[in-house]
């Protein structure tokens, strides 16, 4: 964050450059060395904490991405993938920015989650990976909180993810265990106090 902080700090009311003097923004939200939207959304996080002109722009793009296909992803070695971890990323940094403006497309993306996994039956957005579903849950918290726990699952995602839990206070992690247990205190901490990038752009 940092980084991107003093990108939009240098940047002009007509382009956005990085430190170098390189346009990292152009005018239809396409962000410089973009890998898709699982790097394109912390851009938009670092242009709303800090309040930049830029914020809608980039959002809108993502908002067109997501409402394409329900799904967003990134690009590797030329491929794309698509996977509901950027997803969820992709519903919260819309939810914080204009929750009523992107209702539809992120409504869509959670109805497309529910149809085409077994979350409404076993919990599981896929199953036992605690790093998906914490990053879907957090996204769906930030819309929604109430919504998210009072809607009808024959077993809540959220008692999935509290119950994987281990002796030692940490989560298991297909990454790593560190990452994994600070994601997941993040997602309950969107639960409990709100989105922390909305805190983020208190304070900034």
């Amino acid at each position: 964050v940092p980084y991107f902080q003093n990108t939009i700090i240098q940047g002009s009311s007509s382009d956005w450059y990085d430190l170098g003097g390189i346009r990292l923004l152009d005018e239809n939200g396409n962000v410089e060395g973009s890998w898709g939207a699982s790097s394109d959304i912390w851009t938009l996080y670092a242009l709303y904490a800090t309040s930049s002109e830029k914020t809608n722009l980039l959002a809108d793009k993502l908002n067109t991405d997501l409402a394409s296909s329900s799904v967003c992803g990134y690009e590797w070695g030329g491929v794309y993938y698509a996977d509901y971890d950027t997803t969820g990323w992709v519903i919260e940094g819309l939810a914080v920015v204009n929750k009523e403006k992107y209702a539809t497309t992120i409504n869509k993306a959670i109805d497309y989650i529910k149809s085409n996994t077994t979350v409404t039956t076993t919990g599981w957005i896929t199953t036992d990976n605690v790093d998906t579903q914490s990053q879907v849950l957090e996204g769906m918290f930030a819309y929604d909180t109430n919504s998210l726990l009072n809607d009808s699952y024959t077993i809540h995602p959220i008692d999935c993810l509290l119950n994987t839990q281990l002796s030692d206070g940490s989560f298991p992690s297909g990454y790593n265990a560190e990452y994994t247990t600070a994601e997941v205190a993040k997602t309950l901490g969107t639960y409990k106090n709100g989105s922390v990038f909305e805190k983020a752009k208190k304070a900034y």
